[in-house]
């Protein structure tokens, strides 16, 4: 017996009556291992299988399957180009993904920890994520740095207009106005010579040198140079309050809704005020060509506070 359990021999005879190994057969095997060498019987290959022949769906009548010709099935509700059925209704290519199983074996990539990984924080149930800014127990970078100011709730960021501008725009034919109708948020932003509304337009005073034309405009806000320079080449400038669903409105177009009057204290002071031009001011109610009756009311309720009095403590 060699080192490796085979038997050594010079010549290895084989007699048997198996009908794979003819009888008298000598295989001789060069080995490897220099404590053996000799015949051995090599068993010859094993025929190659057939190809199996392809699996025929299998339905049991007795539960309601019937083999179905699936491309005879397809061929006769094949929708036409360009037209929606119920039938040909799917989901957007990529919109859909296989839901992730977790803890369903090792096979799977996600079984034993379920993709959590050996210990750790993140590794135990429940919550295991700290807080956004934690830094592992060391002082957070938002508690080494002081504060300075404040950011203000109610700031309100205009889109500035020069007067330059707009006289440019009208030289164009990209804008016109009128006391009937004058160039709102609306007409600014179609036109292109603003971007976005944000809060409401403010007209500013610069390049007044250049302005030509009477213009009429109702800006949210407007300085103190728009105004002399507006009002001396005979236009005129009247400071409307919008909100966010007014200034919407605006610029959509929209009449059916009540605008918003204005309730802060500054907002009161800024559109009652004359100096400004605002359009709930005595004057301008007066001199405005198109004004609401709502408009009146509400200047009469908000101007009250300066005539009213009250009792003097005894």
């Amino acid at each position: 017996m060699g080192a490796h359990g085979w038997m050594a021999g010079p010549v290895l005879r084989v007699l048997t009556s198996s009908p794979r190994v003819p009888s008298g057969r000598q295989i001789h095997v060069e080995a490897s291992h220099p404590n053996w060498a000799g015949p051995l019987y090599h068993r010859p290959p094993r025929r190659p299988r057939p190809p199996r022949p392809p699996r025929q769906p299998s339905c049991s009548p007795s539960r309601g399957f019937v083999d179905v010709d699936m491309s005879s099935v397809a061929a006769r509700f094949k929708a036409t180009s360009g037209r929606v059925h119920l039938f040909n209704l799917s989901p957007a290519p990529g919109s859909q993904s296989t839901q992730k199983r977790l803890g369903r074996g090792r096979s799977s990539g996600l079984g034993k920890t379920s993709g959590r990984g050996h210990k750790g924080q993140k590794a135990r149930a429940g919550n295991g994520k700290p807080k956004a800014g934690f830094e592992g127990g060391q002082t957070p970078i938002v508690k080494l740095f002081p504060k300075r100011g404040f950011v203000n709730p109610t700031r309100k960021v205009y889109a500035p207009v020069n007067l330059d501008r707009i006289q440019h725009w009208i030289d164009q034919g990209r804008l016109t106005s009128s006391p009937e109708k004058p160039i709102t948020a609306k007409e600014l932003l179609l036109s292109g010579c603003i971007h976005q509304v944000h809060d409401g337009i403010k007209l500013l005073g610069s390049g007044a040198e250049h302005l030509k034309t009477a213009i009429h405009i109702t800006p949210s806000r407007a300085s103190q140079s728009a105004i002399r320079a507006v009002e001396k080449r005979g236009g005129t400038v009247f400071c409307k309050y919008y909100n966010e669903l007014a200034l919407r409105d605006c610029v959509k177009g929209r009449t059916d809704r009540t605008e918003a009057a204005p309730v802060r204290k500054t907002d009161i002071l800024w559109y009652t005020s004359w100096r400004n031009r605002g359009y709930l001011s005595p004057t301008a109610l007066s001199k405005m060509p198109l004004v609401h009756e709502r408009w009146k009311e509400l200047s009469k309720q908000l101007l009250t506070f300066k005539t009213q009095e009250y009792e003097k403590a005894k």
